[in-house]
């Protein structure tokens, strides 16, 4: 947990600062006088739309205890502009996205001195963080690699843009209104009009595309036989090049190959069981504490 962070007092002005970042849904902007916050701004939004958000950050900034985490990007106050829901205030986290994570030779460029102990520990991270929010009935449908920041100096992670996640709120669930195909759960791509209510195990699935992508810069559903089939149609046919009984196998190109037989035993048992027996019975994934706990094994071993 952090110190409780100093935020702009009721009904006093503050102004936006520096541009950070952008996207289709909002602007991140630095708070002018609050280094350490940072405001998302709501774009492109219909009234109804605003509307939801609003009633969505008033049940999260209700709860305190993630308020305080210090790896969360966690709403603290939201603001209105010309009258309306316009966004929130938020702890400013460092580090950089997961994407040069994704492929060998950016995270080289990026990240020279990354080694397989930070790996492991931002699957750590992410794992335990994941096993917080779901103690609380919340979950990471949107698993975009920007979505979390890592810090290069030891692989600690923090999430981002947590007004993305489903949240459980009494009896009232807020779901989520988008997500990454080549990230999801079969069931969810078979039938995406269940993204707004999803549960653990399809949570799950997610999470352990994202450590495979992590430790193998690639994905197990990158096969070649059907050319016209992206990821996500893959995931779907449960297509993929691990080997198993009842489930289509596939290859992949040497590199990729190469790669997933250096994933760590411990991780790699668990990627077969999410994406193996996982497919066609989803009680079957790992647990978030199940990954965080074979990452921690992992990372003693590499540390001696």
């Amino acid at each position: 947990m952090t110190k409780e962070l100093k935020l702009p007092p009721a009904g006093v002005p503050w102004r936006f600062g520096k541009l950070i970042a952008t996207g289709g849904e909002g602007q991140i902007r630095e708070v002018a006088g609050y280094p350490d916050l940072l405001a998302k701004i709501f774009i492109n939004q219909s009234p109804t739309e605003l509307a939801e958000k609003e009633r969505k950050l008033v049940a999260m900034i209700g709860m305190n205890t993630l308020a305080g985490h210090s790896r969360l990007a966690w709403p603290l106050r939201r603001f209105n502009i010309q009258g309306k829901c316009g966004g929130y205030l938020m702890k400013r986290v460092e580090g950089i996205s997961l994407v040069p994570l994704s492929a060998e030779v950016a995270r080289k460029a990026y990240l020279p001195n990354w080694t397989p102990a930070h790996t492991t520990r931002a699957v750590h991270d992410i794992a335990s963080l994941c096993a917080t929010l779901e103690s609380h009935g919340i979950f990471l449908v949107d698993v975009s690699l920007t979505n979390f920041l890592v810090r290069s100096s030891d692989g600690s992670v923090s999430i981002i843009d947590t007004d993305s996640l489903q949240v459980t709120s009494g009896r009232e669930i807020f779901g989520a209104t988008v997500f990454t195909p080549d990230f999801a759960a079969p069931e969810i791509l078979r039938h995406p009009e269940h993204l707004g209510c999803i549960g653990s195990e399809q949570a799950r699935f997610t999470i352990a595309l994202l450590f495979f992508q992590l430790f193998a810069q690639g994905s197990p559903y990158q096969v070649f036989e059907n050319r016209d089939l992206d990821p996500s149609q893959q995931i779907q046919s449960g297509r993929h090049f691990l080997g198993g009984r009842g489930v289509a196998t596939g290859t992949t190109t040497p590199a990729l190959f190469s790669r997933y037989l250096g994933v760590p035993r411990r991780i790699a048992a668990l990627c077969k069981k999410a994406f193996i027996d996982g497919h066609h019975t989803p009680a079957a994934r790992p647990t978030f504490q199940t990954w965080a706990d074979a990452a921690k094994a992992h990372y003693h071993e590499l540390r001696g």
